[in-house]
């Protein structure tokens, strides 16, 4: 897996802070550079959701190394510039990755390159670009060893 663990937790209380390696940063940057023209459609009043066709091509790398590229794994791109609420789906764990600009949640600093699992419906209000990937929860891990 692509990651190193900090210590760091979120009050969620089964969520995590974890860091990127080198090369999933990498294409964490990529992505996120390639977004800012990828077409987009709302879905609200300060939400936007990534509808281009390449977003498959352009997310397979990072999928790879983060060990999601399987059956039951969903991503989503999003752009908010308000409020949003990342709903938790039945039966699955959110992965919150930060693209362009830091955000505080539950009083936890997530920037590029470092991502949160969430394992409720958290509230976000901020201008940011990010990337949520749905794990079944069976497929989620309760040790270090993220994603796998």
């Amino acid at each position: 897996m692509a990651t190193d663990k900090d210590a760091t937790e979120s009050n969620d209380s089964s969520g995590f802070l974890s860091t990127l390696d080198s090369d999933a940063k990498r294409d964490l940057d990529e992505l996120a550079v390639w977004l800012r023209t990828a077409e987009m459609v709302a879905q609200g009043e300060s939400t936007w959701r990534c509808v281009d066709i390449a977003k498959f091509q352009k997310i397979n790398p990072l999928l790879t190394k983060l060990n999601v590229d399987k059956d039951g794994c969903k991503f989503t791109l999003y752009r908010i510039s308000g409020c949003m609420t990342i709903q938790k789906g039945p039966g699955v764990h959110n992965f919150f990755f930060p693209l362009l600009g830091a955000v505080d949640i539950h009083g936890v600093r997530l920037e590029p390159g470092k991502f949160a699992r969430f394992t409720s419906d958290q509230d976000i209000d901020a201008q940011l670009d990010f990337l949520v990937i749905s794990v079944p929860e069976a497929f989620s891990m309760s040790d270090d060893d993220k994603l796998k």
